[in-house]
């Protein structure tokens, strides 16, 4: 089995998703600093490589992975692996992760 390199954190936001020239929408269930769960009106399937807009709630524009991976589908839920972002979106979406793992709840 293997073991998740970073932790997964609930949390519920929008998400945009673009496959094959089609734009979906969804929301996350957890985000780590390496992948999110998402639930959708559509199925993706295992392998599928995408673009997507976090819209996290931090007061700023959507974050921006360039290049994402489905790891798992399951109906209309599905594991991400972000491959390719922006060297400035990954250190605001790692002082997002580092402020929700911080929160008041933990």
């Amino acid at each position: 089995m293997e073991l998740r390199r970073f932790q997964r954190l609930p949390l519920q936001c929008p998400i945009a998703l673009w496959a094959n020239g089609r734009k979906e929408e969804g929301k996350i269930v957890d985000l780590s600093m390496s992948g999110c769960e998402v639930e959708s009106n559509k199925s993706l399937r295992q392998g599928q490589e995408l673009s997507v807009l976090l819209h996290i709630p931090d007061g700023k524009p959507p974050l921006e992975i360039k290049v994402a991976l489905v790891r798992w589908s399951r109906g209309q839920q599905f594991g991400l692996k972000f491959l390719t972002m922006e060297p400035d979106q990954q250190a605001r979406l790692r002082r997002f992760v580092t402020a929700l793992e911080t929160g008041p709840s933990h």
